[in-house]
C-alpha cells in the first residue's frame, strides 16, 4: 500500500527521521525493485517509490496492449531481474498470469526465466526515471468513460489538516458506469 505523501512529511516532521526512504516491491521481487535515495529532495522522497535498483529492469506498459507508454502517462507496473521469483509453487496459471514475455533461453537461469513480473500496480515514471504508483489495476475506476485513480483523491483528502485516513472506492452508477465514494476519517 502506497504511504500517503502528508503522512510521510510527518514522519520526517514529528519522529525527526530525516533520512527515511520510500521503496516498491512486493514479496514475489525479493523485495524491493525501486527506492529512493536519503539524498534526494524531500518532495521526491515522500511523493514517489524512486528509482530502479541496480541490476533490475523496470518498465511501465498499457495493460491493454503490453506497450511501453510514454513518460508521465499510468500504466501497470513490470520489473524483471535476478530479484524475481521463478514462479508460483504448484500454480502454473498463476505463474503465466504474472510472469510474461521477455524471457529467453539466455536467461533461463535467471530467476523468473528473465519474464516481467506484471505487478497489478499502476504507475508513472517522469523523466529522471522516478516511479510513482497511482494505484491498483483492479482499483481503477471509469467514471463516465474516464479513468480515476482513487489514491490521487486520496493524496488529495490527505492535504486537509483533519483528516486522519481516507480509503476511496468505486460504487455502481446507473448514469456514470461508476461513482466515486470516500470513507473519510
Amino acid at each position: 500500500s502506497p504511504c500517503p505523501v502528508e503522512v510521510m512529511k510527518r514522519v520526517i516532521t514529528e519522529m525527526h527521521m530525516a533520512e527515511v526512504t520510500i521503496a516498491y516491491g512486493m514479496t514475489e521481487t525479493s523485495p524491493v525493485s525501486t527506492q529512493t535515495g536519503a539524498d534526494d529532495a524531500l518532495e521526491r522522497r515522500v511523493s514517489t517509490v524512486g528509482r530502479v535498483h541496480p541490476h533490475v529492469e523496470i518498465k511501465i506498459v498499457d495493460p491493454e496492449t503490453d506497450l511501453p507508454v510514454p513518460v508521465g502517462t499510468p500504466g501497470e507496473f513490470c520489473t524483471r531481474g535476478y530479484s524475481v521469483r521463478r514462479g508460483y509453487w504448484n500454480e502454473p496459471d498463476k505463474t503465466a498470469e504474472a510472469l510474461r514475455s521477455g524471457g529467453s533461453p539466455a536467461n533461463e537461469g535467471v530467476a523468473g526465466g528473465g519474464r516481467w513480473m506484471h505487478t497489478g500496480d499502476l504507475a508513472t515514471m517522469d523523466a529522471e526515471g522516478y516511479v510513482n504508483i497511482v494505484g491498483r489495476i483492479k482499483d481503477m475506476v471509469i467514471r463516465g468513460g474516464e479513468n480515476v485513480y482513487p489514491r490521487e483523491v486520496e493524496e488529495f483528502l490527505y492535504t486537509h489538516p483533519d483528516v486522519l485516513d481516507a480509503q476511496v472506492i468505486g460504487v455502481p452508477d446507473e448514469q456514470y458506469g461508476e461513482e466515486l465514494m470516500a470513507w473519510v476519517r
